[in-house]
């Protein structure tokens, strides 16, 4: 590795996602390598390494701090589930715990691992936010509960940590796998007017294209300014744009 090239950790890797587009666009980049976590395998070409593992495994944790070393240039906290579809009065609180294991307290410990090498280069975190975080939609106690938490943690770490950049973004309705999953179950739990929401989004093409989300969150893995630390904010906002 060169000393001009930058090293940039993505979760959430796997194909069809958001995580996808965001390391193909990085990768774009000759000096950029990316350092990959999913629970599938994935192969990006030789400047990608791939971690196949559960960012809410501590072993999984101890073979991404050894990978990033003593330096990272940004980190993409991408990788989050949906979970559990249901009613509070319903809900499955070990459920719940699990989506939280994965969208919050995984990202948190990643970030402690790698905070280290983050400050050394003066690095980026971004974290894959939602809509949900702010808008409820009923059944959704453990998805948009985590991802609010997660906004919450990125503005303090934000007001921890000076040398870092820290940002929450939000991708928008993107056409990934999730995206299919709301829309083929239809859990009862939803209100109608929110099925129906979903249901439009993809029959009129207004889903978000992943590979437009993904190219924005990869550069601002790369050129986010830091006097934007802490905010909360979404993908297209006009904030971002003619980022290079």
């Amino acid at each position: 590795m060169t000393t001009t090239t930058k090293k940039v950790l993505v979760t959430g890797t796997s194909a069809g996602g958001i995580g996808e587009f965001i390391t193909r666009s990085l990768l774009e980049n000759e000096n950029v390598e990316v350092i990959g976590l999913a629970r599938r395998q994935a192969e990006y070409g030789e400047r990608y390494t791939h971690i196949q593992g559960d960012i809410s495994d501590p072993s999984t944790i101890e073979k991404v701090k050894n990978a990033v070393g003593d330096r990272l240039d940004a980190a993409v906290f991408n990788a989050g589930i949906l979970g559990e579809v249901n009613r509070v009065e319903n809900a499955n609180i070990e459920s719940v715990k699990h989506v939280f294991e994965i969208n919050y307290f995984g990202p948190i410990v990643l970030t402690k691992a790698v905070l280290p090498a983050l400050r050394a280069a003066n690095g980026r975190a971004i974290y894959t936010s939602s809509l949900a975080s702010e808008n409820p939609v009923p059944g959704w106690l453990a998805y948009g509960g985590s991802k609010a938490a997660l906004n919450t943690f990125v503005a303090i770490l934000a007001t921890e940590e000076p040398q870092i950049t820290a940002l929450a973004i939000e991708p928008g309705l993107v056409d990934t796998p999730m995206q299919a999953t709301i829309r083929e179950k239809q859990w009862d739990v939803m209100s109608k007017e929110a099925q129906r929401h979903f249901l439009e989004m993809k029959e009129k093409g207004l889903l978000v294209n992943p590979k437009d989300t993904g190219t924005t969150f990869a550069k601002m893995a790369l050129h986010a300014k830091h006097d934007w630390s802490g905010k909360y904010a979404p993908w297209n906002d006009p904030l971002f744009e003619n980022l290079n």
